[in-house]
């Protein structure tokens, strides 16, 4: 697909995923393609050094995938956002022995206490 774009911008985010696979995929993101050099931001200090450390194979990578980019560097910059996250899972449904509890974080640490507790026998 990134073969066919027009757009080299569109080409790189295209093939970026492909490239630098799904983990890195999730940490960075492709900002700007400018005069040859591709231009990716990194979630994070650990993010923008494993770029850095795998640049060349990143670059042979992208290189294959998008034929006529044979000068083709590039660079990692700090992204201050945050990448999305997937959504948290739904609350658990009240425990009917708290549920008259008016004190949220009560109610929490007394749901929590009998959850830990083993049940007796009637």
């Amino acid at each position: 697909m990134a073969r066919h774009a027009d757009d080299p911008l569109r080409r790189a985010h295209l093939a970026w995923p492909q490239a630098c696979g799904p983990q890195l995929a999730r940490h960075t993101v492709v900002l700007a393609f400018h005069e040859g050099t591709l231009e990716v931001g990194a979630y994070g200090p650990l993010w923008r050094e494993a770029c850095y450390q795998h640049r060349r194979e990143l670059l042979r990578r992208l290189r294959r995938a998008i034929p006529g980019l044979e000068g083709l560097e590039l660079r990692t910059l700090p992204q201050r956002e945050v990448p999305p996250r997937a959504p948290s899972p739904p609350p658990p449904p009240p425990n009917p022995r708290t549920a008259e509890v008016g004190h949220e974080g009560l109610r929490g640490a007394l749901d929590a206490l009998l959850a830990a507790t083993p049940r007796s026998r009637p």
